[in-house]
């Protein structure tokens, strides 16, 4: 059972959406060999009608133009909680259409720089800011991408697709967390420029930062889920705070020089730099200045 509270809004201020949200199942397990063999093993009943509680009177607003993460442990609920915002926003005009990731319909031959934006210049900005920079893949086919590329072209996808309200699932989870950090951080910067809003739930809790949501619901096993209300302000993506120049070599250049466009045989330099991250126990070569 799910029960909307709705204000509707007045003219002189922003349009607010209230849910309340009940929300159980029911089951009952088919009588085999097996299930009644886990029953006597486990000393459970297996005949009898469950009932799974997922949320229990949770309450949430929601504004245009807000960034509203959800977190927890997988299996908790957050894509339950995804899909009944969605249900719920798309009737209303004030957010400007709703898309939801598992919507987006993508031609595997459809080459990167042409499905996006409305020339040559925004197509280039919408695939960089998902971080698809490298002047090769602008030219490559979907199909052609790793599923971690494929992940972000589908985020470019939806934030070019028209609607003002964007729901995605498991939000880079299939990224690297160093890359997961800097696409949260880039598209709250877009979202927010765009005045779109963002909703997203992956199981991560290390976005928080870049992110930069208005809300966060954590969510656990059981019935309850905490929503936090934060005041987000401007602020630098956190990779910076584990970023170090360095003295560099020849042999840091050549790591680097086949992912750029104009990379290869480099002059005489008098000194070359290089950009390290570290983080947690990780450190990873992330440019080079000759």
């Amino acid at each position: 059972m799910v029960r909307l509270r709705l204000a509707l809004p007045s003219y002189d201020k922003e349009a607010l959406i209230r849910f309340r949200v009940d929300k159980s199942f029911k089951t009952r397990s088919r009588i085999t060999k097996r299930t009644l063999e886990v029953a006597k093993a486990f000393g459970i009943g297996v005949d009898e009608e469950k009932v799974f509680r997922v949320y229990k009177e949770f309450e949430l607003e929601v504004n245009p133009g807000e960034i509203i993460y959800i977190t927890g442990e997988s299996g908790s609920g957050k894509s339950i909680l995804l899909r009944e915002i969605g249900r719920r926003l798309v009737r209303r005009r004030e957010f400007g259409g709703v898309l939801m990731d598992h919507e987006l319909k993508i031609d595997p031959n459809e080459i990167l720089i042409h499905g996006v934006g409305r020339d040559t210049r925004e197509a280039i900005e919408l695939l960089s800011m998902v971080g698809l920079n490298e002047a090769y893949l602008f030219l490559r086919k979907y199909r052609e991408l790793s599923e971690g590329q494929k992940y972000r072209y589908r985020l470019a996808k939806a934030f070019w697709s028209g609607k003002k309200t964007i729901i995605f699932d498991e939000f880079c989870s299939t990224l690297d967390r160093i890359t997961a950090r800097v696409v949260a951080y880039l598209c709250q910067k877009f979202c927010r420029r765009r005045k779109l809003t963002l909703i997203a739930a992956s199981a991560h809790e290390d976005l928080i930062e870049d992110l930069n949501p208005n809300k966060v619901i954590v969510k656990r096993f059981g019935p309850y889920a905490e929503l936090r209300i934060l005041d987000p302000k401007p602020r630098p993506c956190s990779i910076l705070k584990h970023l170090k120049i360095e003295d560099g070599t020849h042999q840091d250049y050549k790591m680097l020089a086949a992912f750029h466009y104009i990379g290869g045989r480099v002059g005489y330099v008098r000194r070359i730099f290089r950009a390290v991250v570290e983080l947690d126990d990780l450190r990873e070569l992330a440019g080079v200045v000759v």
